[in-house]
């Protein structure tokens, strides 16, 4: 929300929300800006603001021809329904709620509708990616080793505790939670839209045959690699494998080492 410094109106409010079907993604709902200080930049400041706090990889919208403008300047690009070659590129889920939302838009009678994409140029990398399949329980841990991949988030759950020596590790990473077998199929959606773009890899123990008798294979495409790590106790984590049957095919990593660990890891 942006206001007036004087008698703090509202000149300007957006809703920016994550995705529901992929946490990468960010929808932009709403963008609305006071009739009397419209041309003035505001939108485009409100905007660009919002969406470097979001710190999304991808934000998207949906927008009639009249606000192209606006949203070419913000560096989205436009994607129309008939636009095979870019909406190829874009996950399932979001080219059937771009085709649903232009069905009802064009049924009553407003014209064309376009989707909107914009990607962070900073967050936009083929780099591994670490997603963190957190047990609902370790989030209230301080000594829970999934803190050492986020030392941004460790500092906010725990501000008293944070040493602020800026080991943050810049990983590409994003956290799943888990709290039962409810779950199972949010992480498996999550699951399958991750796959139509990226490699996905199970760090764990063992060999490459899992406990089910699922033969582990790797992918030969050349795509980004993205890591599975569950963190919890062993007892929990073999929990989360066994409750959530998405995660029985993934390939399965397996690290090795012959260096022997001493002392405490959290001081």
């Amino acid at each position: 929300v942006l206001r007036s410094r004087f008698g703090g109106n509202i000149l300007a409010a957006l809703r920016l929300t994550r995705s529901n079907f992929d946490e990468k993604y960010s929808f932009l709902r709403s963008l609305c800006v006071s009739r009397e200080h419209r041309r003035g930049g505001l939108a485009l400041r409100l905007l660009a603001e919002s969406i470097r706090d979001f710190d999304a990889q991808y934000c998207y919208c949906f927008a009639g021809p009249g606000l192209e403008t606006l949203y070419h300047q913000s560096d989205f690009r436009k994607i129309s329904r008939t636009d095979t070659p870019k909406t190829a590129t874009l996950p399932k889920w979001l080219v059937q709620s771009y085709n649903s939302m232009e069905a009802r838009w064009t049924s009553k009678g407003l014209g064309p509708l376009h989707l909107f994409v914009r990607t962070n140029p900073v967050l936009h990398t083929d780099n591994p990616e670490i997603i963190l399949l957190q047990h609902s329980s370790e989030m209230s841990k301080k000594t829970a080793t999934g803190w050492l991949l986020d030392d941004h988030m460790y500092s906010e759950r725990f501000p008293c505790n944070a040493k602020h020596d800026n080991n943050d590790l810049k990983l590409q990473l994003q956290r799943w939670i888990w709290s039962g077998r409810d779950d199972a199929s949010k992480i498996e959606e999550k699951l399958t839209n991750l796959m139509e773009d990226r490699n996905v890899h199970l760090l764990w123990t063992g060999n490459s045959t899992n406990e089910h008798g699922d033969a582990i294979s790797n992918n030969p495409d050349s795509l980004p690699e993205t890591y599975i790590i569950l963190d919890g106790t062993w007892q929990q984590a073999k929990q989360m494998f066994r409750k959530t049957p998405a995660l029985w095919k993934l390939p399965r990593v397996s690290l090795t080492s012959d260096v022997r660990m001493e002392g405490a890891i959290w001081e």
